[in-house]
C-alpha cells in the first residue's frame, strides 16, 4: 500500500468516528430526573371537614400547558372536575363542583413536564364522614380510561412515558447509515 492510501484510510477512520463521536455527543440521553410532585392541596390521604373548591399541585419544576388533565374521581366513578386546568409556573390547579358529597375521591393527573416528557399519577383524599378505605381500591376504568392507563393505580407514584427512546434509536439508525454512506462515498474517490 502506497503512504497516500494509508493516510486516505485513516482520514476516513478518523472521520466516521469523529462523526460517531458527534452523534453520541449530540444525542439527548433519557432525562433521569423528570419532574416531581412537591405538594398536593389537599394532600395525599388528607381527611377533609368541608369539600375544597380546587385541587392543586406544586412540582419541582414549571410544567408545559399541554394537554394538562386533572380529574377528581369518586368511588362512582363521576368526575368532579369543573373547567380547564390552570398552569401558572410550578403549579397546576383544578377548579371543582363546589356540591362534592361526602366520601373517597381520587385525582388523577397527567400533565408535561419542563423537558418535555408526559408525567402522571394519582393521589386519593377524602371528605366528611366516609366508611373506612378499601386495600388496593382500583380506580374506575370507565373514567378517561387512557389516563388511567398511564398512571399507578393509588400508588401516587409517577409514571413517565418514553417516547424519546424510539426517537433516539430511529435518530441513532438513519446516522448510523448516513455515516456508512459517506465513508463509501470517501472510499471510493480514494480509490484509484
Amino acid at each position: 500500500m502506497s503512504r497516500s492510501t494509508v493516510s486516505r484510510r485513516a482520514a476516513v477512520t478518523l472521520l466516521g468516528l469523529l462523526a460517531g463521536a458527534l452523534i453520541v455527543g449530540a444525542t439527548p440521553l433519557s432525562a433521569s430526573a423528570h419532574d416531581q410532585v412537591l405538594s398536593t392541596a389537599p394532600a395525599s390521604q388528607e381527611h377533609l371537614e368541608v369539600a375544597p373548591t380546587e385541587v392543586s399541585l406544586v412540582f419541582s419544576d414549571a410544567v408545559l400547558d399541554l394537554g394538562a388533565t386533572i380529574l377528581v374521581v369518586d368511588e362512582a366513578g363521576t368526575d368532579w372536575a369543573q373547567g380547564d386546568v390552570r398552569i401558572a409556573g410550578s403549579a397546576a390547579s383544578q377548579g371543582l363542583n363546589g356540591d362534592l358529597p361526602d366520601g373517597r375521591y381520587q385525582v388523577r393527573w397527567r400533565v408535561v413536564s419542563a423537558d418535555g416528557h408526559p408525567i402522571s399519577g394519582t393521589f386519593d383524599f377524602a371528605i366528611g364522614e366516609v366508611a373506612p378505605a378499601a386495600p388496593d381500591r382500583p380506580a374506575s376504568p370507565s373514567v378517561a380510561p387512557t389516563l388511567q392507563a398511564a398512571t399507578d393505580s393509588d400508588s401516587g407514584r409517577n409514571s413517565v412515558a418514553e417516547p424519546s427512546f424510539i426517537l433516539i434509536g430511529l435518530g441513532g439508525a438513519v446516522a448510523g447509515f448516513l455515516i456508512f454512506v459517506l465513508i463509501l462515498t470517501l472510499r471510493k474517490r480514494t480509490t484509484p
